[in-house]
């Protein structure tokens, strides 16, 4: 008879231990994106306020670096680095349309000093570890799939899916 009773026991205690975890788990499973989002902000604040400024998820993304997949037309889907730890997984893919006025440009090295560098100016030309680099205006057909690009917006594109490009800047692999 005491067998019976533990091992009622044992198999009563396993039971409710289950049925616990399952129940705990659904409950998890069935929170939004957005209540986990906000979870992790809440939770750096109690930490270190100045850490979930850093992570402050309502400053506007207006550029995001990754990788081209694919090109047609005038769109180019860009498989981008997440914007910060609590992106949404399902916004790694972006679609980039090319406006009339959206720039294609890479920084390719120049031979020349620093001193002539501040005459043409910021915008087109930078120094950087002793190389000075020069500001190439492109066209759609400099740009394949494989390359590495910075897509610059003038509007917050943390949430859109597809946006217009104002310029694209191609990095060498």
């Amino acid at each position: 008879m005491k067998y019976i009773t533990k091992t009622l026991f044992f198999s009563l205690f396993f039971l409710l231990g289950f049925l616990s975890s399952y129940l705990i788990n659904q409950g998890i499973k069935e929170q939004s994106y957005e209540a986990c989002r906000e979870e992790v902000k809440e939770r750096f604040s109690l930490l270190d306020p100045a850490t979930a400024e850093r992570i402050d998820l309502k400053a506007p993304v207006k550029a995001v670096f990754g990788k081209i997949e694919t090109i047609g037309g005038n769109e180019i889907t860009v498989k981008i680095r997440p914007i910060n730890a609590v992106a949404d997984p399902e916004l790694d893919f972006r679609d980039v349309l090319i406006g009339d006025k959206t720039q294609i440009v890479k920084y390719v090295p120049k031979n020349n000093s620093a001193a002539q560098v501040s005459e043409v100016g910021d915008e087109q030309a930078y120094e950087e570890d002793g190389y000075t680099y020069e500001k190439a205006i492109l066209d759609i057909n400099s740009l394949s799939a494989g390359q590495n690009v910075v897509v610059h917006s003038d509007i917050d594109i943390e949430n859109e899916r597809e946006f217009i490009a104002r310029e694209i800047v191609i990095y060498e692999n």
